[in-house]
């Protein structure tokens, strides 16, 4: 009776129980999952944030100090350069050159083969500016001719491809790929650029 074996009941290993009891206290668990969260915005900053160019640095002064939540619609540009093609490391690290120049707009038409957009202002008093919508759409070379018959559009890319494409197809895609709306979550600096890039 006195020296009888005692037994004990198992319940799991030490790292179990430890990661159990570690689980139920509410901060311990939410400081991991934090600082879980702030490594992979550290690491993956380049593929979250809206301004992936490098050192996050996309100006544009007609979007200065917007307040946050501000959306303002943008029409991008085919920029008329070759934009180098980066690997993933590298836009992982250092970001990726936007292929389009922006313009923010309140308002757009067509205007036979060109886009009319009244410039984004905050007065209400933005210009209009005109863009043909072969240049909207794709790169070219400089002083390319576009040639233009009934309602076709021929021109040559700048990586000297011929396309001869209908203007309504053009407007089409510029309303899908080139108009798109921007959200600055926490507004702007006064150079226009997207306060959450730069915090991230």
């Amino acid at each position: 009776m006195f020296f009888r074996k005692k037994s004990y009941d198992s319940t799991g290993s030490l790292s179990k129980l430890s990661w159990s009891r570690f689980r139920r206290n509410k901060l311990a668990f939410g400081s991991l999952v934090f600082v879980i969260a702030i490594v992979f915005i550290a690491v993956f900053g380049y593929w979250i944030t809206p301004d992936r160019s490098p050192m996050v640095n996309e100006q544009n002064l007609l979007l200065s100090t917007l307040k946050p939540g501000s959306r303002v619609n943008v029409l991008h540009v085919c920029k008329n350069q070759e934009i180098p093609k980066r690997n993933f490391l590298h836009h992982l690290l250092f970001g990726q050159e936007n292929k389009y120049l922006t313009f923010p707009f309140e308002d757009y038409k067509f205007r036979g083969d060109s886009i009319i957009i009244t410039e984004f202002s905050k007065d209400s008093s933005g210009l209009e500016m005109g863009f043909h919508l072969a240049d909207v759409c794709y790169p070219l070379i400089g002083n390319a001719e576009i040639k233009k018959k009934e309602n076709i559009v021929s021109f040559h890319t700048l990586e000297g491809k011929e396309i001869a494409s209908p203007i309504e197809k053009l407007q089409n895609q510029v309303i899908k790929n080139n108009i798109i709306t921007k959200t600055f979550l926490l507004g702007s600096d006064r150079y226009g650029r997207d306060v959450l890039s730069q915090l991230v």
